[in-house]
């Protein structure tokens, strides 16, 4: 009796080692998975950043032309609106009092319709 009693023990504790063992294997396979997964992620996160990075630098590019072209292709003071866009093109914005070409603005009187003043163009003279 005894002796059955031990053999059901031991394939009892058989049983249980085999479920520990198969566990411990899904439990492997699951911390491998979420390491593959971290790589991806980090992967994809830099390819992102990467085309940030380039959307970002031809804004600025764009903007450093718009400024460049402003502040070099208008003659002065006097200017009639039509007459800065045929010389710049089409502006950026328009605002209230004028045109917005990249960060520079152009100022027009609002009275007389003429280019007022320029602002921001003090590093491209």
């Amino acid at each position: 009796m005894q002796e059955i009693k031990n053999q059901a023990s031991r394939d009892e504790l058989e049983d249980t080692v085999a479920k520990l063992e198969k566990l411990q294997k899904q439990e492997e396979q699951y911390n491998n998975d979420i390491i593959v997964a971290k790589d991806e992620i980090e992967i994809v996160a830099k390819d992102e950043i990467e085309k940030a990075k380039k959307v970002i630098f031809k804004a600025k590019s764009r903007i450093k032309r718009e400024n460049e072209k402003a502040c070099l292709l208008v003659d002065g003071v006097g200017m009639t609106k039509s007459e800065v866009i045929s010389a710049i093109g089409e502006p950026t914005i328009h605002t209230y009092s004028g045109y917005l070409y990249g960060t520079v603005n152009i100022v027009f009187s609002r009275s007389s319709g003429l280019l007022s003043y320029v602002l921001g163009c003090k590093k491209y003279k």
